[in-house]
């Protein structure tokens, strides 16, 4: 997203506040960005003001939230629902905003609910995007699809073996939806400026199913199910871009070649 709104006219994004817990992992110089280093989810809301009071932060007028909490107790890191229960539970392709939610908890509604709430009670606008298997480097986080095919190829190539694709047929003849990072921060821009569409939820993804074969998602797990998101509402609100997933694991693998992630030859 900061490489997006760095290409913004300064007279349309005059400041970036950027709020990480780490210090700043940020190799890009733009005298617009300013960066706190604060834990939102240990910091009472005053000191979180007051940080912000530091940086100009009573002119904010978008937040863009991305944040990924780690549990430490390993049970819990090891469950996963839903699957098992087979096919009755599935929603059917492609997935709509609109879908029923399934029973039980679920963290992104969770999430939406409190969104939704704090937004009628403080007259704010919102958009929540719903994105599949993103692919994209950020420096430091190695949490990403596109790594991990990365470091196995790396591996393959390392013992001389062929790149083979390590799962099932019923996977690679799958459809899985793949959303490119830095076309994902386009769309969030895009959205959350666009009247037409304010409260509102909306997939992203590529857009192209001629690459889906690309995706190895589920060489572990042997995903016998397609995953595809229906982009319709994004077009009727005027989004038109589609993206080559192909060039963009090619683009983060150049990337992390850059970054001495992986080896360069």
């Amino acid at each position: 997203m900061i490489d997006v709104l760095i290409e913004q006219p300064r007279n349309e994004w005059s400041k970036i506040i950027c709020i990480s817990r780490r210090s700043t992992q940020l190799d890009v110089e733009d005298d617009r960005i300013y960066f706190i280093s604060i834990d939102i989810f240990q910091a009472s809301v005053d000191e979180i003001v007051t940080e912000l009071s530091k940086v100009g932060g009573e002119s904010i007028t978008h937040v863009y939230h991305y944040t990924y909490i780690e549990k430490q107790d390993e049970k819990e890191l090891d469950q996963y629902y839903g699957v098992h229960k087979g096919g009755e539970y599935l929603a059917s392709c492609p997935f709509t905003e609109d879908s029923s939610r399934h029973k039980g908890l679920n963290f992104y509604y969770i999430q939406e609910d409190l969104l939704e709430e704090y937004a009628g009670k403080n007259n704010w606008k919102y958009i929540i995007t719903r994105p599949n298997v993103i692919i994209g480097v950020s420096k430091g986080n190695f949490m990403n699809f596109a790594i991990s095919l990365a470091l196995y190829a790396c591996i393959q190539k390392e013992k001389d073996q062929p790149l083979v694709f390590p799962g099932n047929e019923i996977a690679w003849n799958s459809i899985i939806d793949h959303s490119d990072a830095l076309n994902n921060a386009h769309f969030q821009l895009w959205s959350s400026t666009n009247d037409k569409n304010q409260n509102e939820i909306l997939y992203i993804h590529n857009a192209l199913i001629k690459f889906e074969k690309f995706s190895w998602l589920d060489f572990i797990l042997g995903r016998t199910f397609d995953d595809h998101g229906d982009m319709t509402k994004a077009r009727r609100y005027g989004w038109t871009t589609t993206v080559d997933t192909s060039k963009c694991y090619f683009q983060c693998f150049d990337r992390l070649k850059k970054m001495k992630v992986i080896p360069s030859n």
